[in-house]
């Protein structure tokens, strides 16, 4: 710490977060004991179904303390997604991190704007001309694609790739960027004309 009393390096830091992980645990684990005690049931007991009745009972009487552990879990997996995040310099549960660069690379941002244009096979008008309303109904459309036949749509219809290219992009089959091409053409042309709503 600096003579203000701000952390300056990376493992103060995670001293810090682990200390602060020390006394959330401490705390969540003498309520747990509370309520063992109060219960006569282990926590494993009072999950079971078939001491449902116990449990409403004691909830009903002690509805603060539940709440007051329930917000303590909730802290502490807070507490360890960040501890892991710092630890790894990667956002925990994600496949890729920064190290991999071309997750970045190969992100593409679905603009309306140009999405306009290939959602209806005979719609010729100007991306910029279409209405809000058309715009905001787009967007709902395109809401329907998984996160894999949306970016092989954009990038085929909307920027124009080539399947084989979007393959290479997104270290996938060219006969998957078919298929997903395919069943995102077909959501969208009826999410479009309004038999998929």
């Amino acid at each position: 710490m600096d003579d203000r009393g701000f952390l300056i390096d990376l493992q103060d830091l995670k001293k810090s977060y682990r200390a602060t992980l020390r006394m959330l645990t401490a705390r969540r684990r003498e309520i747990e004991e509370f309520i063992e005690h109060d219960s006569g049931m282990t926590m494993e007991q009072i999950g079971e179904k078939k001491h449902r009745d116990v449990y409403k009972q004691w909830r009903s009487t002690n509805d603060g303390l539940w709440n007051e552990i329930q917000d303590l879990k909730e802290m502490i997996s807070d507490v360890n997604f960040t501890i892991e995040w710092l630890h790894t310099g990667r956002q925990p549960g994600t496949k890729r991190g920064v190290d991999r660069r071309s997750v970045y690379q190969n992100t593409v941002l679905l603009d309306p704007m140009i999405m306009a244009n290939f959602s209806n096979a005979y719609n010729s008008r100007s991306g910029s001309t279409i209405s809000e309303e058309e715009r905001h109904k787009l967007e709902e459309v395109l809401g329907i694609l998984s996160p894999q036949e949306r970016e092989c749509f954009v990038l085929s219809f909307g920027q124009c790739y080539s399947h084989s290219d979007i393959a290479t992009a997104l270290a996938i089959s060219k006969g998957a960027v078919d298929k997903y091409v395919q069943r995102a053409h077909a959501k969208v042309s009826a999410g479009w004309q309004g038999t998929l709503f």
